[in-house]
């Protein structure tokens, strides 16, 4: 079942991440989208925090950037997302513990099922998923595959999520991931400090 993105954003933390796609309100179709989109900017307008929020994206970007022909791929990639972020930053793993079941059958099913190299990386058998500092860039967490025979390779959700929208959306592909992904502008008015904090860009992972 697909969700409207606004209501997405609106639900907080009703939502329930810890499945993709697992929005359990009614669907919407782009007029809904619109409407919410509408209703929404009037009624909180910018001076209010969760009202800017609920403007944008997990990646920071304004919802209302995005063409009707976009609004089905963000439907899919902002769940995905906010799962991603719940996982990565807000259950409390520590480096190196393995993820929990149901979050180990979100990551491999959602994202690392997407990935480019897949069969490379899993060639041994994958033995569980965790999070760990990137060793270049111990500043930043980041998704690793832990194989059966203990080799460690770190993962891309980016490109995982890249590699579905453009499986998926082929003709519309490009245009969205270039909206969707791009690094947020700096800036220090009220809007622009409102929003959620992005999830560390990954170009570094593979």
């Amino acid at each position: 079942m697909k969700v409207n993105p606004w209501e997405m954003r609106a639900a907080g933390d009703n939502y329930q991440w810890g499945q993709s796609r697992g929005y359990r309100g009614r669907a919407s179709n782009g007029k809904d989208w619109r409407q919410k989109k509408n209703n929404s900017e009037r009624s909180s307008g910018l001076n209010d925090d969760a009202g800017v929020a609920a403007l944008y994206t997990a990646t920071r970007q304004r919802l209302d950037i995005f063409t009707s022909e976009e609004q089905d791929i963000l439907v899919d990639v902002e769940s995905l997302m906010q799962s991603i972020r719940r996982i990565m930053h807000n259950s409390g793993y520590n480096d190196g513990d393995p993820l929990s079941a149901e979050d180990h059958s979100f990551v491999l099913d959602n994202v690392f099922a997407y990935h480019p190299e897949k069969a490379r990386k899993m060639s041994a058998g994958i033995d569980y998923f965790m999070i760990s500092k990137l060793i270049n860039f111990p500043e930043s967490k980041c998704l690793y595959v832990v194989a059966t025979d203990g080799l460690q390779e770190d993962f891309s959700y980016r490109k995982c999520l890249d590699n579905m929208i453009r499986g998926k959306y082929p003709k519309t592909a490009e245009e969205f991931t270039a909206k969707y992904f791009r690094k947020p502008r700096s800036g220090g008015n009220r809007e622009q400090n409102s929003v959620p904090p992005q999830t560390p860009q990954d170009e570094n992972q593979h």
